[in-house]
């Protein structure tokens, strides 16, 4: 089961340099008190690394279907069949757990 984090825009990025606003926008978020919900990984570790005192993270462990939807359809950079197969597996989780 893939292991997710929450991101919040919570410090204002006026006055930091150019490469903290683009990574900022790589992260899909342009507004204070925005979040995203994004599976976690080796770059996403590396791109909060650099923003870490502008955001909030918390791990998540069970997602909602939903969450992951609105999530994946603002952010840009990712194709969409990333989002389909994100949400396809968030829905067999949410299915087996269910059943169980």
């Amino acid at each position: 089961m893939n292991e997710y984090v929450k991101i919040t825009y919570v410090r204002s990025s006026i006055g930091r340099s150019y490469r903290q606003h683009r990574v900022l926008k790589a992260l899909g978020l342009k507004r204070l008190h925005q979040s995203r919900v994004m599976v976690d990984c080796p770059s996403l570790r590396g791109m909060i690394r650099k923003i870490v005192h502008l955001l909030k993270v918390e791990a998540v462990e069970q997602i909602d279907v939903k969450e992951l939807i609105i999530s994946e359809k603002t952010n840009t950079t990712t194709n969409s069949r990333e989002i389909v197969e994100s949400v396809n597996k968030a829905s067999s989780d949410l299915e087996n757990d269910n059943n169980a």
